[in-house]
Order: structure tokens, then C-alpha cells, then sequence
């Protein structure tokens, strides 16, 4: 799907950032790169997963695609707990309930981890 949507925008493969969902041309390359991402996390391949969806953000930063649901809940199921405080950081003033419930598991492991030491 990626090759298929680089044949109509060759352009698309040297971006590393600002590729706006709101142009509807960017759509399938950006629909491509998501569903890579969940394959890679199918094929229990999390980090490559983690990293094509950390692209995926830095090319549409607003995210339009909900990438982020994702990647925080990839980062929650590894313990990263950095990387999930910061996405949570770059997305607060998103009302999305999905966030506000992975900011309480990340309180809770953070507390677990204090707890523990």
C-alpha cells in the first residue's frame, strides 16, 4: 500500500514532517503508514511499530487518524512511561477520554514504581 501510494506522490517518501491530513491527496500515503504501524504491532514487532507511528506523528502532528490511541497504548504495555508522559504532554488540551484513561494507568505504574523502591 505504501509503494502504491508513493506512485501517486513520489514527493511523499523524502518527508520528514508536515503532511497535512487536510489534503485529501496526503490521505493515502498517511492511511498507508497507519496501517503499517498496526501490522508491525500484529507481527509482535512493537519497537519498528512504535517508531512508524512516531513518524506517522510527525507528519501529521494533529493526528487526525488517532495514531496517538496507539502509540500510547504501545507505550503503556512496554512501561514506557517517558514516552507516554510526553505524548500526553503534546496532546493535553485534546479532550479525548482514551487519553484521560491512559493517564491514570500511567499514575498508577508511576505509583507502582515509586511504591516499589
Amino acid at each position: 500500500a505504501i509503494e502504491c501510494s508513493l506512485k501517486l506522490n513520489p514527493m511523499w517518501k523524502d518527508k520528514k514532517e508536515d503532511l497535512p491530513w487536510g489534503e485529501i491527496e496526503n490521505r493515502p500515503y498517511l492511511r498507508a503508514l497507519n496501517e503499517r504501524a498496526i501490522a508491525l504491532y500484529d507481527t509482535r514487532r512493537l519497537e519498528e511499530a512504535i517508531k512508524q507511528a512516531k513518524y506517522l506523528i510527525k507528519l501529521n502532528p494533529s493526528d487526525n487518524q488517532g495514531t496517538r490511541q496507539l502509540l500510547i497504548s504501545w507505550y503503556l504495555e512496554i512501561g514506557n512511561t517517558e514516552g507516554c508522559s510526553n505524548l500526553l504532554r503534546k496532546y493535553a488540551d485534546c479532550t479525548d477520554a482514551y487519553l484521560a484513561y491512559a493517564d491514570i494507568l500511567l499514575q498508577f505504574l508511576l505509583w507502582k514504581k515509586d511504591d516499589a523502591v
